[in-house]
């Protein structure tokens, strides 16, 4: 089992995983005030619910777009684990190859998407949309070779800022049961972003199918908290919320794997460099976490 974490724009995720699947996890939706006290009170919370006296941890894995935030997390990870963490980027990531001009620009939450997909969905042609703070679309083909995508303004994202440069529009949550033609300003709103979204969608869907994979098939699958507005659209053939967390367990075991030669890749929360300061890596090693110490 391992602790996963997905620090996003206006997220932070974690998750207990076993055989790459979600068995406990927490959400707390406001990074920039939250604090190394309260992520260490999440953290054991989770651990304690559900769960025997013990529960053996692996490791702990990380995806981050933002690194005051990781911060936070690295300092809790080192009081109550003393493990080092895998941080999944462009140079850590193993089976997907980045086709991007520079894999450095490309964010650590699409890689880990596009990592739970190809293993998944083996030898398969896929396109992913994960809606949250932004729309990001990702294109992976069967040989699992990461070939580009899009990135466009989230539905909350562009409801903020058509109610703070406009002087007069006010903030509107998209619902699916206000779609249609808008007879009030609400309604013209939360249909119009929501539409403008969904025909975003099926206009990249025909597109890369014509332009990449015309004579295959191509999977697409949705993820993100925002996807479950359009599950009943016909656009997805799968919707996988924790895409994410599931590509960071894929990944964290896959690097596990490569008989040490990637081993530097992991470093020690309590230090800058992935090894120690006479050139040993960091022990990777399993604990125990006793519940009784979770309150």
């Amino acid at each position: 089992m391992i602790l996963a974490f997905d620090l996003g724009n206006t997220h932070l995720h974690a998750a207990l995983m076993a055989n790459h699947r979600v068995q406990a996890s927490f959400t707390h939706e406001n990074k920039l005030t939250v604090t190394e006290a309260e992520i260490q009170q999440a953290i054991q919370k989770l651990i304690s619910v559900g769960f025997n006296s013990k529960i053996t941890i692996d490791g702990i894995a990380c995806s981050s777009v933002s690194s005051q935030l990781y911060k936070k997390v690295q300092a809790v990870c080192l009081k109550l684990f003393n493990l080092p963490i895998f941080i999944l980027n462009a140079q850590t990531v193993s089976k997907l190859e980045i086709r991007y001009e520079n894999p450095e620009q490309l964010g650590s939450d699409r890689i880990a998407a596009a990592v739970a997909a190809i293993n998944i969905f083996p030898n398969r042609n896929i396109m992913i949309f994960d809606l949250g703070t932004a729309t990001t679309t990702a294109v992976i083909n069967k040989k699992s070779e990461f070939l580009g995508g899009w990135i466009t303004p989230g539905l909350v994202t562009a409801a903020q800022a058509l109610n703070q440069k406009t002087a007069r529009l006010p903030f509107v949550e998209v619902r699916t049961e206000k779609v249609g033609l808008g007879r009030n300003t609400d309604m013209a709103i939360c249909s119009g972003l929501f539409l403008q979204t969904l025909f975003y969608m099926r206009g990249l869907i025909e597109l890369v199918q014509r332009q990449n994979f015309s004579n295959e098939s191509m999977l697409v699958i949705g993820t993100g908290g925002l996807s479950k507005l359009y599950q009943n659209e016909g656009l997805f053939n799968d919707r996988i919320p924790d895409l994410v967390l599931n590509g960071l367990s894929y990944a964290f075991y896959d690097q596990q794997l490569n008989n040490g030669e990637n081993y530097a890749t992991y470093f020690n929360a309590n230090e800058n460099s992935s090894r120690h300061s006479d050139g040993r890596r960091p022990e990777l090693r399993r604990i125990d976490f006793d519940r009784s110490e979770a309150v």
